[in-house]
């Protein structure tokens, strides 16, 4: 069964960096999840489930 839990840093779709943390639970869609990226100070979504 996998962990429901959302990993602590993805890399920025934008600047690549691992300097990530989750921003908000749920994105504009029931199935993503917003990260805030320190480097490049971006918000950004990605798939909740992989």
């Amino acid at each position: 069964m996998e962990s429901s839990a959302l990993p602590s840093s993805i890399p920025c779709p934008f600047c690549g960096s691992d300097d990530s943390s989750p921003f908000a639970t749920f994105g504009g869609q029931a199935s993503t999840a917003q990260y805030y990226c320190n480097a490049c100070r971006t918000v950004f979504e990605t798939l909740r489930w992989r």
